[in-house]
């Protein structure tokens, strides 16, 4: 029973010399965030708005400088945390992103995280939504323990964000399940797979995600049956996009990913 108090006594002398080393530590964070503008697409027409959720994959680039005194050290771990909007468009940051190697007193990158947008029907006009997005970040050792931060004044940072919404007024989007695009992500050719009932014009557009035609291209007209055809998407650069095909003036889309 003694050396079993022994150790006992010995692990929690451990833990809080590690838990007071951590708190000796002071490093001085500073965040800076860049948000670019997300497309929100929409297919049900404008003033028939239907229950609708969508979801989308984004890349936040945040810049990291530490003033210290102290260094930030390998095993640290840092923490970013986006709050909830309660708003006509939510935004819903899925966890935290932390990496687990040294980040030095330079600027780091955390991406890859992943982003939630759901919609309301209070949503009724295609319009763009500034929205004001908050975040904050901190550091733990390798011990999970919160490192003192000496100034928590430039942690938090707040950046205006234009969300696009879109609508595409398109009645009839029953053809989506004969519509098939591969590879996704792709990296230079898109092949397109779908039926056409006696179409008598076929054309596909691509917007980037500000809205920005890139890439149009007239597939053909009077055509029947499945097809597919290989769309050259070799001078996009890399990042989200939506894809549009247009069967007679019926529109249907989808988000696709370049990947060089």
């Amino acid at each position: 029973m003694k050396s079993n108090k022994t150790i006992l006594l010995l692990l929690l002398f451990f833990i809080n010399v590690i838990h007071c080393y951590a708190q000796s530590r002071n490093i001085n964070l500073d965040l800076k965030s860049r948000y670019t503008s997300e497309l929100v697409y929409i297919s049900p027409s404008e003033g028939s708005f239907q229950q609708f959720q969508a979801s989308q994959q984004n890349y936040l680039h945040f810049d990291v400088k530490n003033y210290g005194p102290d260094m930030i050290m390998t095993g640290d771990s840092f923490f970013f945390k986006i709050p909830s909007l309660n708003i006509n468009i939510s935004w819903r940051f899925d966890g935290s992103l932390h990496g687990d190697t040294a980040l030095g007193n330079g600027l780091v990158d955390a991406v890859g995280a992943t982003l939630q947008l759901n919609y309301d029907a209070s949503i009724t006009s295609s319009q763009s939504y500034t929205l004001d997005v908050c975040d904050t970040a901190w550091v733990t050792d390798a011990h999970g323990v919160v490192i003192n931060d000496i100034d928590l004044s430039n942690n938090f940072n707040c950046h205006n964000s234009i969300i696009n919404v879109w609508y595409l007024n398109v009645d009839n989007i029953s053809d989506l399940s004969g519509f098939n695009l591969y590879p996704n992500p792709a990296a230079t050719t898109l092949n397109i797979a779908s039926n056409y009932s006696n179409a008598k014009n076929v054309g596909v557009i691509i917007h980037d995600l500000i809205g920005k035609t890139v890439l149009s291209k007239n597939l053909g007209a009077n055509i029947n049956g499945q097809k597919t055809f290989n769309l050259d998407i070799s001078k996009l650069a890399t990042g989200f996009y939506i894809f549009e095909l247009n069967k007679d003036g019926k529109r249907s889309s989808r988000q696709i990913q370049i990947q060089k």
